[in-house]
């Protein structure tokens, strides 16, 4: 995502190349709150699923995933990425192959007021339609 003006810019290529698909979002709307104020941030971490194998069939996801981005009305503050490999390091530092018994499919972050709007957000994108389960988490600063 790239700011800098009225509208972010979000990438809807997932190799981040030329942005031949990109859409403007609009920022999240904050009802006339104070620069500053506190609005809680979510993890959207998503497990299983996967990528139609037709060209076309992958068009239409992409095409899913921008009408998602526009109907969250600037929430989402990162759209994320897939992710591949993983490994699993162990308390006691051993590492394993793989991501456990659920292991991460990829991720998004965005800004909602709530945890239940977080979901009613997340209730709407499209890794649900490739079989993907979605795991919202409020995160918080500690720093």
């Amino acid at each position: 995502m790239t700011g800098g003006g009225e509208h972010d810019t979000v990438r809807l290529d997932p190799d981040r190349g030329t942005g031949a698909h990109t859409r403007a979002i609009a920022p999240i709307d904050r009802g006339g709150e104070k620069e500053g104020a506190f609005v809680p941030k979510f993890l959207l971490a998503y497990h299983g699923g996967g990528m139609p194998e037709s060209q076309e069939e992958q068009a239409k996801v992409m095409a899913a995933w921008g009408a998602w981005f526009g109907s969250a009305g600037g929430a989402i503050t990162d759209p994320g990425n897939p992710v591949s490999q993983s490994r699993t390091i162990a308390p006691d530092g051993s590492v394993s192959q793989g991501g456990g018994a659920n292991p991460v499919s990829g991720y998004s972050l965005l800004e909602a007021e709530s945890l239940d709007a977080a979901v009613a957000i997340a209730q709407g994108c499209p890794v649900l339609q490739g079989g993907a389960t979605i795991e919202v988490a409020e995160t918080f600063d500690v720093m």
